[in-house]
């Protein structure tokens, strides 16, 4: 700009002005290009950004993507095991149905039990049926009807608290299981029809700590012991001293020995479990009793007394009658105080 002035020939005002209007341009030239310099840094910042928000929106769209997949599958799943829940209810409302109609028929109060645990699988059934419809239908899936209505759970709960009131024949026994076998640890009841809910709750006890054949049972003995509750029912006259059958009937005896009249009892699984035969199981109830004659000749000594019997020996009576029974190991009695508990 100097050598452009050294030249010029022009008058001082006109140098001026040029001088003013060169400075201006350069000035302008130099902002120009700050502001050329800035846009392009504004401009890679924008991009960087836009690339970044892209990956991200890229990301989300594979999250959705995939969430939604997660959710159709689920819905899927869901759907799916709703049909497999009719079966189930159908096989627990049939069961439901023989057990009650087995409650009218025998009033056998070790069902009780049982008809219980039907109750909770059926009410936990009931339970998930109702959230897996909920979640179909809210992921717009379609409601399913699995026809709970029939099973009348409240109703069947009627049911028990009225068969607690029921009077029956019973005996409550313990079994020591060891190696697969199970050996007698106490057994007592009663042929008086008391009623059941209170006198099972008592001769349970009387069982376990009151029968002399053998010592009180020990709280280190019960992880060893099983349970169980006979109701007897269908009692009749036997024919004869074999009128009856091993594993379908117990057998209670009266006799007379030693001037005295004496009478015992067997339940329905003893001479099964035991290996005997009706002649064994005879011997073994009339010694039982009492009776401490020859093995050869307790037939002969019994001279039964049923019609048209004579009256001499033991005159021996048989009565043969029905059980039910319902039992549990310690370990089940355990799971099923911890299922009442939660439920």
């Amino acid at each position: 700009m100097a050598s452009l002035i050294a030249h010029a020939k022009l008058p001082t005002t006109e140098l001026s002005t040029l001088i003013a209007e060169l400075m201006y341009q350069q000035q302008r030239e130099l902002a120009l290009h700050r502001a050329h310099t800035e846009a392009q840094s504004l401009v890679s910042d924008i991009t960087a950004k836009a690339e970044s928000l892209q990956r991200q929106l890229d990301q989300l769209n594979s999250t959705l993507l995939s969430s939604a997949e997660d959710l159709e599958d689920k819905i899927t799943e869901w759907t799916s095991t709703l049909p497999s829940l009719r079966p189930k209810t159908a096989e627990y409302t049939a069961r439901s149905t023989h057990l009650r109609s087995l409650l009218e028929r025998s009033n056998a109060l070790p069902l009780l039990s049982q008809a219980k645990t039907e109750e909770i699988v059926v009410l936990k059934l009931k339970d998930e049926t109702e959230m897996l419809e909920a979640k179909v239908r809210a992921y717009g899936g379609l409601p399913t009807d699995l026809g709970l209505a029939g099973l009348e759970v409240e109703g069947k709960r009627r049911r028990v608290r009225e068969l607690r009131k029921v009077r029956e024949d019973f005996f409550v026994s313990y079994n020591t299981l060891k190696n697969g076998s199970a050996r007698l640890r106490g057994c007592i009841g009663t042929f008086e029809r008391i009623a059941a809910r209170q006198g099972i709750d008592g001769y349970a006890l009387t069982s376990a700590l009151d029968d002399n054949r053998f010592s009180p049972i020990t709280k280190r003995e019960l992880p060893t012991l099983e349970c169980g509750v006979s109701i007897l029912t269908d009692f009749e006259p036997a024919s004869d001293p074999f009128d009856w059958e091993l594993g379908t009937h117990g057998i209670r005896i009266t006799f007379y020995y030693a001037g005295r009249k004496r009478t015992a009892t067997f339940l329905p699984d003893v001479a099964v479990e035991q290996g005997w035969d009706q002649v064994e199981t005879l011997e073994h109830l009339l010694r039982k009793g009492g009776w401490d004659g020859d093995p050869e000749s307790w037939n002969d000594e019994a001279q039964w007394d049923g019609e048209g019997g004579s009256g001499k020996g033991l005159r021996l009576k048989v009565v043969r009658y029905r059980g039910t029974k319902s039992k549990a190991t310690y370990e089940e009695y355990l799971e099923w105080v911890e299922g009442a508990r939660v439920n």
